[in-house]
């Protein structure tokens, strides 16, 4: 078939660059020469038969027909574009024109219409479609069996659920009872006494309305002895009976004060009983903890539920004393237990510096709420924090909490320190549970040199006192960040020195606080042998 081109510039009509356009007359041309033709008032005259088209190019249809009416696809030798592709070489895998065929004589190769090339093709395509449908059918398989383990997984999912539901609403019930339980065998003996004491009460009551009674008839006499005799005064006076009102018909009230004090030595609530009661708890002939044996990590006791709550109580206490403002930092605080970062012989609630070994303390928790208040405002996701002399890790896990995401890096001169930090941070996975976007490390370094190789740092804490801010942790503190380290005598008091680098490197220092921290020091000063 002989190539069908455009009537004005010759070129084969394609699909690509030489589109063809009807016109209402039934005329075809490219669409880069009917953009060209000459319009009158509007009109496009088609150059053959000078027939009107008012529409613009873009509203022109094409032809489909045209298009489809071309000639099969050419092909050009590969290695020189200008000449057809008259042969196919197996060997090279490439295409020829008669120009190359002596250059692959001693190669098989057939001209492109022959059978062997079109049966190969046909090989070809039965290859790749069998692999398709062999790929799709396995996908199909393995689509089919993820759907089933998904429903199975879900449905165990939901049974384990509501043995949960069940479980849990079964040992609150119980808890309920022994509530119940606890509550009636304290108000039994109160409730006695409490009958006793109201009794006591409308005796005196009674007792008071009598007196003032007497009081009134008193009075009235009073008035009236002046028109009375002796005689006359001396026998009114008698008709007064004060033996009918004294306090004797209802026990004396220093019995029932000596019953109540025994009562209240009696009754003081033991949380210990309470604890011991209530793991005692059997639902359904099963034991609490035999319940949830089925959870892949450990159950906190319910020794441990409770004391948590005492975490809590000291944040709100520091709340109410006006250390902590900021909702956020009060939630970490709330989140990270004092008590998994000291150790178990000493008060973990106390608001005190506690030793943790080694001359080194965890400092007072209204120091860490101070702390946190001052940097959360550079404590924001993606920040770089350093925490110089991180000791039991307690504030770097706080650091943590507080960017969600980012990088925290605890350093100290002394291992087993870092070892214990390490420890402290892995008993209630504090660092695990977090964003994969955060990156938690604890490294041995000279505090006063800082850890150059992640630097620089949106925030830098010194947990130690120094006399001033050495040059090297400014060095690597980030434009627009902030380090917060006491600066003072090193056996004194010092002051919380808030350092901030603006974006042009410029800083400003802030004295706040005073507060008593161990100098920051190498380990032979800190730990003498």
């Amino acid at each position: 078939m002989e190539p069908i081109n455009c009537p004005i510039c010759f070129h084969e009509f394609n699909t690509e660059s030489c589109i063809p356009l009807v016109l209402y007359c039934g005329h075809s041309f490219c669409q880069k020469c009917t953009s060209t033709i000459d319009r009158r008032m509007g009109a496009l005259y088609c150059p053959l038969c000078r027939s009107k088209d008012y529409r613009e190019v873009s509203q022109i249809n094409k032809n489909y027909a045209l298009s489809k009416l071309q000639p099969d696809t050419k092909y050009y030798c590969s290695t020189h574009p200008d000449r057809d592709a008259l042969y196919f070489c197996l060997t090279d895998d490439s295409i020829l024109c008669c120009r190359c065929v002596t250059l692959h004589k001693m190669h098989d190769f057939y001209d492109i219409n022959d059978p062997i090339i079109i049966n190969q093709a046909d090989e070809n395509f039965k290859l790749i479609r069998k692999r398709a449908e062999n790929e799709l059918n396995q996908a199909q398989t393995e689509r089919q069996e993820s759907v089933r383990i998904f429903d199975d997984l879900k449905k165990k999912k939901d049974i384990a659920l509501d043995e949960i539901h069940y479980y849990f609403d079964t040992i609150v019930d119980a808890l309920n009872h022994k509530k119940q339980d606890f509550e009636k065998s304290l108000n039994g003996p109160y409730n006695k006494i409490l009958k006793r004491i109201q009794k006591k009460i409308e005796e005196c009551d009674d007792m008071i309305s009598a007196k003032f009674n007497i009081l009134r008839d008193i009075e009235q006499l009073n008035k009236k002895r002046k028109y009375w005799n002796g005689i006359k005064m001396l026998n009114e006076t008698k008709n007064f009976n004060l033996d009918n009102t004294e306090l004797s018909v209802v026990e004396n009230i220093k019995n029932i004060e000596e019953d109540y004090v025994k009562l209240s030595y009696q009754t003081e609530i033991d949380i210990n009983c309470i604890l011991e009661s209530i793991k005692n708890i059997n639902p359904n002939e099963k034991e609490s903890e035999e319940l949830i044996n089925w959870s892949p990590a450990p159950v906190k006791k319910i020794e441990e539920v409770i004391s948590s709550s005492g975490q809590a109580k000291l944040i709100d206490k520091l709340s109410g004393q006006g250390f902590i403002k900021s909702s956020k930092v009060k939630s970490i605080l709330k989140a990270v237990d004092r008590k998994d970062f000291i150790p178990s012989e000493n008060p973990a609630y106390d608001d005190h510096p506690q030793k943790i070994g080694f001359n080194t303390t965890i400092s007072a928790p209204h120091i860490h709420a101070i702390s946190l208040e001052l940097l959360e405002k550079w404590l924001i996701p993606g920040a770089s924090v350093l925490d110089i002399g991180c000791g039991s890790g307690y504030l770097t896990i706080c650091f943590a909490k507080m960017i969600e995401k980012g990088k925290v890096f605890g350093i100290d001169h002394i291992e087993e320190i870092l070892n214990q930090a390490v420890e402290n941070s892995n008993k209630s996975n504090y660092y695990l549970n977090q964003s994969p976007e955060l990156e938690v490390k604890f490294a041995k370094r000279d505090g006063k040199s800082g850890l150059i190789e992640f630097a620089p740092y949106n925030v830098i804490h010194i947990g130690a006192a120094t006399t001033e801010i050495p040059e090297e942790l400014i060095r690597q503190l980030a434009p627009g960040g902030a380090l917060l380290a006491p600066v003072g005598p090193l056996t004194g008091a010092q002051r919380i020195t808030l350092l901030t680098k603006s974006l042009d490197s410029s800083l400003d220092i802030k004295s706040l606080t005073t507060v008593n921290y161990a100098p920051l020091t190498d380990r032979e000063k800190q730990c003498p042998l």
